[in-house]
């Protein structure tokens, strides 16, 4: 479910320019990653939502595959801003991306009709 979104901010990362700060970098990661990528919004989409809000072996395994994605992120992040991030603030780059990832993902179900 995260390849897409982990692949896109590894890549933003990668190519970073001197001024690019880590949340600019996520942010056009996830901004990328939906102009090519279906998988937050669509009718999958609103069929994950729907079994990760009602079938909790489902919500748990979204959970473990969010973390190791953020765990992933962070490891990215750290290794490329070692002066300015330690772990924890890597891990909490990689959060922001998965949570406005996870927000847009709500937002396009709503605007479908999903609650």
């Amino acid at each position: 479910m995260c390849d897409a979104r982990v692949a896109a901010a590894v890549a933003a990362i990668e190519a970073r320019e001197p001024e690019d700060r880590p949340a600019d970098l996520l942010l056009q990661a996830l901004h990328n990653v939906n102009e090519t990528n279906t998988e937050m919004a669509g009718p999958m989409a609103r069929l994950r939502m729907r079994l990760t809000h009602s079938v909790p072996v489902v919500r748990g395994r979204a959970l473990q595959e969010q973390l190791d994605a953020q765990l992933e992120i962070a490891r990215h992040l750290q290794a490329a801003f070692p002066d300015e991030l330690d772990s924890s603030a890597g891990g909490c780059h990689g959060r922001g991306l998965h949570r406005r990832g996870h927000q847009g993902t709500a937002s396009a179900a709503r605007r479908n009709g999903l609650r």
